[in-house]
């Protein structure tokens, strides 16, 4: 028991048998807006074993453990890749360094979309960098093994390449401008950002069902592999004209 200057006397009991007391006269668990309104920001859990748990209050749980359960994951996966490709490049394995950059990628793109879902928005400069940032890094993960494919097989991969930089130059025009600008194909581009951020909508509504978490990871699988071709791209474009330059230096001296 204490007591404050203005009168006011507050009593506070401890102990299972208070517990006990008090559950016995209640109906059933807080509910979230009562959670909310009278312990704040905890994760919520039921006090009362005994009684049912209100909806609300039931799925903010769940939400609650899928949440963690993704962050988890999404740990493990990025060691994982990463494992996979130093595994790749030590013992010059092409398969391994491949999927490990692209197990890497996804964690990247899942976690990425998780903080727009759950924590806060990011900004179109901050995903552009992001996503300049993790094709640069897959590309240098990737870089022993631009030697692997003859002459011929560059420019198919340099192809690649120019259509990335298409989208990336199309992108940047429209966050410049704020509207699409009229070259030819904006409008996939558009279609293929917003496909994106589909997932991260769909993030918003945890807690999910499996047949929500299996969609999100065949998305992120194909965005993974779509960033390490990107990648294995830029890596054979950047070798293809140093080697296009070497070849024509002798002419250039001459």
């Amino acid at each position: 028991m204490s007591g404050s200057w203005d009168g006011t006397t507050a009593v506070r009991w401890y102990g299972p048998e208070i517990e006990q007391k008090v559950c016995h006269r209640v109906l059933e668990n807080l509910t979230l807006a009562a959670w909310q309104r009278y312990v704040g920001d905890l994760p919520y859990h039921s006090t009362c074993p005994n009684l049912p748990v209100p909806e609300d209050a039931q799925k903010a749980m769940r939400a609650y453990w899928q949440r963690r359960a993704f962050w988890a994951a999404a740990v493990g996966v990025l060691v994982l890749g990463l494992a996979l490709a130093g595994f790749g490049r030590q013992r010059a394995s092409l398969f391994a360094g491949f999927m490990g950059v692209a197990v890497s990628a996804i964690a990247g793109i899942a976690t990425w979309q998780a903080v727009n879902a759950w924590m806060y928005s990011t900004s179109l400069v901050q995903d552009a960098l992001l996503g300049i940032g993790m094709v640069a890094s897959a590309g240098w993960l990737l870089w022993p093994w631009r030697t692997r494919l003859q002459w011929r097989h560059y420019w198919r991969t340099a192809t690649w390449f120019v259509l990335f930089a298409y989208v990336l130059l199309v992108y940047a025009l429209t966050v410049t401008y704020g509207r699409l600008p009229p070259l030819p194909g904006e409008r996939m581009v558009l279609r293929g950002w917003e496909w994106l951020f589909t997932t991260t909508d769909i993030l918003k509504e945890v807690p999910l069902s499996p047949r929500q978490w299996a969609w999100l990871g065949l998305t992120w699988l194909g965005a993974g592999l779509l960033v390490t071709l990107s990648a294995l791209a830029l890596d054979y474009a950047l070798f293809a004209l140093y080697h296009l330059y070497r070849r024509v230096r002798p002419r250039l001296g001459a």
